[in-house]
């Protein structure tokens, strides 16, 4: 799995699709807004740099950016419309920027869940055109409202590692209504990405200012989210650390590109 993401991402992204726990989605709550915000482009010069800015700041803010673009969507949730992970299933989606190239590959995968009802997620995130994946295992709450652990390892060569878990390294997701999903509801359409071609239901949102949110959702795949693309404009004022302010954007898409079942932990976590 290879993927170009500009590490740099202002705090939030993409993939944004199901959530943790229980059956949630790559959509699944902020990734806009100040240090919460998609204001970063999904491209080469942050994966590039990444290296040379590993700081515990661009950790934290990396970190927070990659669980939004794992679990969210520009702050809205579409769990009520996911189909859930069972342990061990994943999903891996290519997340391409406005010029349609491919910038990046995301994976997510439900790991296990332990003897308190938490459980355990994995992120692991690459770049295209750069030798720099980044792999993130993470202890959620049953309802994943809160973060409670993590481990990692970053492309600095020293390993995995446990990391301090705070407020910034992740926010719970703002669920929309069924209500409100079912009144977006357009379609069901067939669409093909890598993974293949699904009968999908076409959710599109409009958002203030301009700029709309679109999912394709489908019951046959982890998680529900077999496409999701995202358009807005940009925000001049965002403000990121050293290393991600080449990569402003104004739209992403994020497309399956596999799915299956057998996931394990790369970081020694053991249920």
């Amino acid at each position: 799995m290879r993927a170009r993401v500009n590490l740099g991402l202002a705090a939030g992204a993409v993939l944004a699709v199901s959530g943790c726990g229980t059956g949630n989605n790559f959509v699944d709550d902020a990734i806009g807004s100040a240090a919460d915000s998609m204001g970063q482009q999904v491209g080469k010069a942050a994966g590039d740099a990444a290296v040379r800015h590993y700081s515990p700041m661009f950790m934290r803010w990396q970190t927070a950016y990659l669980m939004r673009m794992a679990f969210y969507a520009e702050g809205h949730s579409v769990e009520a419309a996911a189909h859930p992970y069972e342990p061990g299933e994943y999903t891996e989606w290519e997340v391409s920027d406005q010029d349609e190239e491919i910038a990046s590959h995301l994976r997510r995968a439900f790991l296990f869940e332990n003897d308190d009802d938490n459980k355990w997620w994995q992120v692991v995130h690459d770049a295209v055109d750069a030798e720099e994946e980044v792999t993130l295992e993470a202890l959620f709450t049953p309802d994943r409202s809160r973060m409670l652990r993590l481990r990692a390892e970053y492309p600095d060569g020293e390993g995995p590692r446990e990391m301090p878990v705070e407020e910034q390294n992740y926010r719970a997701p703002q669920r929309l209504t069924e209500e409100s999903i079912e009144g977006a509801t357009e379609d069901t359409v067939s669409v093909t990405v890598p993974a293949g071609t699904f009968e999908a239901r076409k959710v599109r949102f409009s958002q203030p200012g301009g700029g709309t949110q679109t999912w394709w959702l489908s019951d046959d795949v982890p998680g529900g989210v077999v496409k999701y693309s995202w358009t807005a404009p940009r925000n001049e004022d965002d403000e990121a650390p050293e290393g991600a302010e080449d990569m402003p954007t104004s739209a992403y898409i994020v497309e399956l590109q596999d799915y299956g079942s057998g996931a394990e932990s790369r970081l020694g976590i053991e249920p």
